[in-house]
Order: structure tokens, then C-alpha cells, then sequence
């Protein structure tokens, strides 16, 4: 006899054995007991059968008016869950948050509102990604105190993966890292590298109010480093270009020098060619200026 005639026997023999108890149940209580039906049809038996699915036909299923319980239910809180490596996935149609995490804890304020752990792997621990039109920002966060809207960190002493990599790959302005304060800084970066850019421009940076300027680099004078470090490593471009609309286009100060040009390497002498108002420094130290092309005036 195959499984599943197996599993439709049993059904047949409890719904006799149901029908017996309740008849003795309802003359313990002197009670007429419900009509039962003499047989069970095949169709019945078919349906009841195929309720039961695949556990059925294993023979492993609980048959009771209770269902089995599947292998994954519903959301657990103050427990750990575990979907094994099936997706969770949370859907939403309306206007609203798929969802929403707050910590309200006044004893743990050092407890992030979401943690995202990546265990194993080399994928990311929070992935978020928008695929609409609007003005909107894949990725908000907002902080009302003390406390940083995100706070990265990149526990990772073998690869040059960063804390934070935000990206736009559309051809629109949209920003790949949008941040503002209203106070302190928007960001604080901080590491082997703190900040590292791509794109074009890499970084482009705006002043909307009316002083202040647009860009503080401080060294801190911990190591003697440099503030600013400028390096074109390829083709012809300029390594810095400044330029003031009704301003100087820069001003140096400094205790040892207010500007310093490196000389050129051995004896070599100021360049073949060169553009108007250039400043070079050869290999035995004299200064030259050019008047444009092949026109070079010493002037020290």
C-alpha cells in the first residue's frame, strides 16, 4: 500500500473514532448527540488529505484540529530569529515607512536605534537602495542631541574597505552623501584615510551663508603632516587651481616661508616652454619667470 493510501486509511479511522466519542460523550450527558454522517465521502477525504501537503505524504503531520507548525512564522520580538537563508522581505504599498525602529531607552542611550551585523561574507551589513524619481534621499538620517545621525566603523586591518560608501550612478546632480548641521560638523571622518572621493568633480563643496569659509583642513600638528596634499597622477592637469571672482586668488602665510617652490631636479634650467606668469625654480636655484612660450626672464 503506497504512503498516501496510508495517510487516507488514517483520516477514515479518525473520523470514525470522532464520531464514536462524541456519541458516548452526548448519552454520558443524556444529550442527543449531533447527526454524524455514516461514511466519509471520497471527496472529503481527498480534500482533508491534501490540507495536510507534503507532510502527509511523508506521514509526518499532526492531525488534530491544531496546524502544524511551519518551519518559519512570525516575527519574534525580544527573541532571536533565525530564517536560515531564506529572505525576509517587508512590503509596503502605501506612503508610510516599511519600517520603523526607535529606542527609547533612557538607561542605554548608547544603544544604536538599528544595528545591521555582517558576520560572514563580503557583502554589506545595511543595504539600501531607492528606485524612484522623486527628490528623495535613499538613505535619511536625522539627530535630535548629541548623538550622530550614522556613525560607521570599518573594523578591517587587511583590505581598504570603507566605513561608508555612498555612490549616485545617475546622471542627475543628485549628491552620492548629502549632509547638513545646524551646529557641529556634518561630517567627521576619521581613519588611514578619512575621506576618500571619486567622481567628477571628486569633491564640490558650497558655502550657503554669507562668511565663513568653504573648506577647513586642519593638520592638527600632531605628526607634522601636511594640511592639504595635492597629487595629479597622471596626464597635464594643474595640481591645485584657484580662483577669486573679485578676491586675491590666494594667500600664504607661514613661519618659516610664505611659499616655497620646489627646484627642478639636477642642473636642469627652466622649461622649454611654458605660459605667461609662470614661476620655476631649477636644479641650481635660480628663479625664472616666463613672459610666455619660449620667452623665460631670470630674475634671481
Amino acid at each position: 500500500m503506497s504512503e498516501y493510501a496510508q495517510v487516507v486509511g488514517r483520516i477514515e479511522a479518525l473520523e470514525r473514532e470522532n464520531r464514536r466519542l462524541r456519541a458516548e460523550v452526548a448519552a454520558l450527558h443524556g444529550a442527543t448527540a449531533h447527526p454524524a454522517p455514516d461514511s466519509l465521502s471520497r471527496r472529503d477525504v481527498l480534500r482533508k488529505a491534501a490540507m495536510v501537503g507534503a507532510g502527509a505524504v511523508t506521514g509526518v503531520a499532526v492531525l488534530s484540529g491544531r496546524q502544524a507548525q511551519a518551519t518559519t512564522g512570525a516575527m519574534q520580538f525580544g527573541a532571536v530569529n533565525d530564517a536560515g537563508d531564506a529572505t525576509t522581505t517587508l512590503k509596503i504599498d502605501g506612503s508610510g515607512a516599511a519600517l520603523a525602529l526607535e529606542n527609547h531607552s533612557a538607561q542605554h542611550n548608547g544603544d544604536p536605534g538599528v544595528a545591521a551585523y555582517l558576520c560572514e561574507g563580503g557583502g554589506y551589513a545595511l543595504y539600501c537602495y531607492s528606485v524612484n524619481e522623486a527628490a528623495s534621499s535613499t538613505i535619511q538620517a536625522d539627530a535630535w542631541g548629541q548623538a550622530a545621525a550614522i556613525h560607521a566603523q570599518q573594523f578591517n586591518n587587511v583590505t581598504n574597505a570603507p566605513a561608508i560608501n555612498a555612490s549616485s550612478q545617475t546622471g542627475g546632480p543628485a549628491p552620492g552623501l548629502h549632509a547638513s548641521s545646524s551646529g557641529g560638523s556634518a561630517v567627521v571622518a576619521s581613519g588611514k584615510v578619512g575621506v576618500e572621493a571619486i567622481g567628477t568633480p571628486a569633491v564640490e563643496a558650497h558655502n550657503d551663508g554669507t562668511s565663513g569659509p568653504v573648506l577647513v583642513v586642519d593638520a592638527g600638528n600632531v605628526n607634522n603632516a601636511d594640511a592639504v596634499v595635492q597629487i595629479t597622477g597622471e596626464g597635464s592637469g594643474t595640481g591645485i587651481s584657484v580662483s577669486s571672482a573679485s578676491g586675491r586668488g590666494g594667500e600664504f602665510s607661514g613661519l618659516q616661508a610664505q611659499l616655497r617652490l620646489m627646484p627642478g631636479s639636477g642642473a636642469q634650467t627652466h622649461p622649454a616652454t611654458g605660459k605667461r606668469g609662470d614661476l620655476f625654480v631649477d636644479g641650481k636655484g635660480r628663479l625664472w619667470y616666463c613672459r610666455g612660450k619660449t620667452n623665460w626672464k631670470q630674475l634671481a
